[in-house]
């Protein structure tokens, strides 16, 4: 001790400890199995991803869990025990005499489990949504610890008295379904239908094209089809999808839930139409819009609901259909007026089917397009600054326009020897020979048209010939025509003009089941020409001498003597060139093929060549004295790449002609050949010598009838002379 300072003693030092008194258990308030999913109503039936924890319900807002200590509060770290056992089999309106534990459950999981990370599967000898019921078993800080009463019961005490338990809280049954719908598929007509799931008449099958037009048939009718299949076009086709579900179902559509109130709830689906726009483009875009409305209409009702209903006598398939265009009741307000099938445009389908368990099955897109109108072409330009010059690239800008775009086009150029037509199909391959301004249902992903700038502007398409331009062309007559210099009475034949034609979407549809009529020719537009001058086309200084030299013109020719189809087979062509020996160069440059399609019930040909390729130079054969070279063309598969464009494969009755050309763009165009021509022998019916028949009937020796005279060697012998 000091004089100033005093220390207390630790041993006399105050001390105290708090005991917290909590003998209550947690309170559990709500313990509800919603099911349906988190936005759907109160089904009973669950799904694989249900979690009965805190999750909020958005059509309530009600949890399905909650509990709450109020003295220590409950574990920071939850122990939650949810516990699934069987459903008993009570007795109707009997009353529960004893707890009903789930002391053997056959899943159990914590606060974040869900159904299937528990195990829970479906209910193999329950189908109802009763199965199962849960249980919830939790404990504060200080183990005080409550498990839900799933059911009420009562007992009787020993003085006579009853006590009633009743439950810890409701909507605790449940059933699981962990499978997802299942789409089913809508046949197509027959004449016998099938009545537990007939077809769909107007369903836009995918068997069927995906372009229509209002009153163009894509589908023909099938007349002994029950129900009838009708005439398929934009008014009356129909986006459709056929469903069932096996063991919770869908709910059932009410005035508050479906637009139309009729049958089931299948989920909800969209219309998604892309246009040309109202007002101009720089980049082409085209209008995108959704035309069915996913907010409420009146009340909680969606415009996209689909309603489901019973087509056949299997009452456990449902159908839900829409037309193609939309409906105006279904869409939003700044688009229902122009809910039409006069409305060109791309239409995409999709939805989400969803049972009362929350399982989601998505609907496969669908694709199609509506097309009304023909295109037409205001004008063909020349792109060339009105000169063309032989052996360059030539070309023309087309103005045109088209109720949603326009997707091809073909050349044809004149002149007066022939017409050469630039299918927008190739010879026998799978590209486009003129080229495509855009490949059929692009603008699905690049939301663009095709050069179009805006409905009812005008399309500005450049398109090339696609082989350089031919200034001069010479014409053999016949295969055996001897090359001489020059040719057509030593005029050079240049082009005159080049036609266009263009086509809108409808010319690719590559199926051929739709009816006959303005389908097929509308198309494409009717063709408009580009006239070309003779001073616009470039001219040699002294014209090309296929044939000898000519000195005397100061032309050195190519020395080709004859120049003609050599063979033909259904796979192959051969043409031939034959020169002198003395010449050592391949004549030509490149060798294109031209044909004349023949239509084999009137005999006839059509009025233009149809560009089909080239021929490729294989080798050079010397015969002494002779040069022969040879150019071979492979024939191949017809090219289907829309209606009234398809290009047929080659036939021995169609006629053929090779261009052999030069750097400059000069032609030399062997003669017509059709190799599948065969000579129709001539009968001779009679012979006459003097007044007498020899093919008589009657064969007397010595008479100059038919026995006096025999055949050998190509001659009649007269029996006995030498007639």
């Amino acid at each position: 001790l000091t004089a100033t300072k005093y220390y207390q003693s630790l041993a006399y030092r105050q001390t105290s400890t708090f005991v917290p008194a909590d003998y209550q258990a947690p309170v559990i308030s709500t313990l509800n199995v919603r099911g349906g999913g988190a936005a759907s109503v109160d089904s009973g039936w669950v799904n694989g991803s249900y979690a009965f924890n805190e999750v909020t319900d958005v059509s309530t807002g009600a949890t399905r869990y909650a509990i709450a200590d109020a003295n220590v509060g409950l574990l920071t770290a939850r122990n939650t025990v949810f516990n699934v056992c069987n459903t008993p089999a009570f007795t109707p309106g009997a009353t529960l005499t004893a707890a009903v534990t789930c002391t053997t459950p056959v899943a159990t999981g914590g606060l974040t489990a869900t159904v299937a990370s528990m195990g829970l599967q479906e209910n193999a000898t329950n189908l109802e949504n009763t199965a199962y019921f849960l249980t919830a078993t939790e404990s504060d800080k200080l183990g005080n610890s409550v498990t839900s009463n799933a059911f009420a019961y009562t007992v009787t005490n020993a003085n006579g008295s009853t006590t009633t338990f009743p439950v810890t809280t409701s909507g605790v049954t449940f059933g699981v379904d962990r499978t997802a719908p299942q789409i089913v598929a809508i046949p197509a007509p027959a004449a016998t239908e099938p009545a537990a799931a007939p077809s769909l008449a107007g369903f836009a099958r995918t068997t069927v094209d995906s372009i229509f037009s209002t009153g163009g048939a894509t589908v023909a009718s099938n007349t002994t089809a029950i129900p009838t299949d009708v005439a398929i076009d934009a008014t009356n086709a129909l986006f459709a999808v056929r469903v069932k579900d096996e063991l919770s179902g869908f709910l059932a559509c009410t005035a508050g839930s479906c637009l139309i109130n009729s049958g089931v709830r299948l989920g909800t689906f969209g219309i998604t139409r892309r246009i040309a726009p109202a007002s101009p483009s720089a980049t082409n875009d085209a209008t995108v819009q959704n035309i069915v409305n996913s907010s409420a209409l009146t009340g909680n009702v969606l415009g996209n609901t689909m309603n489901g209903i019973v087509p056949g006598t299997d009452n456990t398939i449902r159908q839900f259909s829409s037309n193609i265009f939309g409906a105006a009741g279904r869409a939003p307000t700044a688009v229902s007026s122009t809910i039409a099938s006069s409305q060109a445009g791309y239409y995409t389908f999709t939805g989400t089917l969803v049972d009362r368990a929350g399982n989601t099955t998505a609907v496969p897109t669908r694709n199609v397009v509506i097309d009304n109108a023909a295109p037409t072409i205001n004008s063909v330009i020349n792109n060339a600054a009105a000169f063309y010059t032989g052996g360059q690239t030539a070309g023309v800008t087309i103005q045109a326009n088209d109720d949603l775009e326009i997707m091809g086009a073909e050349l044809t150029l004149g002149s007066p020897v022939m017409n050469i037509r630039f299918p927008r199909v190739t010879a026998f391959a799978s590209t486009i020979r003129t080229g495509l301004f855009q490949n059929p249902f692009a603008a699905l992903t690049s939301n663009k048209l095709a050069n179009l700038t805006g409905l009812g502007q005008t399309f500005n398409g450049s398109l090339n010939l696609p082989i350089p331009f031919l200034q001069d062309l010479q014409v053999l007559a016949t295969a055996g025509t001897t090359v001489t210099s020059p040719l057509v009475n030593d005029a050079t034949v240049k082009p005159t003009s080049i036609a266009a034609r263009v086509f809108d979407i409808r010319s690719m549809a590559t199926l051929t089941n739709y009816t006959t009529g303005t389908w097929s020719t509308n198309a494409f537009s009717a063709p408009s020409s580009l006239t070309i001058n003779a001073n616009q086309v470039s001219t040699p200084t002294i014209r090309k001498n296929w044939g000898a030299d000519d000195a005397v013109n100061g032309n050195a020719g190519a020395k080709i003597a004859t120049w003609s189809v050599y063979s033909a087979t259904a796979t192959a062509v051969e043409f031939r060139v034959t020169a002198t020996s003395s010449s050592a160069s391949v004549p030509f440059n490149t060798v294109r093929v031209v044909t004349r399609r023949q239509d084999p019930t009137a005999g006839t040909y059509d009025a233009d060549y149809e560009y089909r390729g080239t021929a490729v130079f294989t080798e050079t054969l010397d015969e002494g004295g002779v040069r022969v070279f040879r150019y071979l063309w492979t024939v191949g598969a017809a090219v289907a790449q829309g209606a009234n464009v398809s290009q047929a494969g080659f036939t021995g009755l169609d006629s053929i002609r090779a261009i052999g050309t030069d750097a400059s763009g000069n032609g030399l165009v062997t003669a017509a050949a059709i190799p599948g021509a065969t000579t129709v022998p001539r009968v001779i019916s009679a012979i006459a010598v003097g007044s007498v028949n020899i093919f008589a009937a009657t064969a007397t020796p010595g008479s100059n009838t038919l026995g006096d005279w025999s055949l050998a060697g190509g001659w009649f012998t007269r029996t006995g002379t030498t007639t």
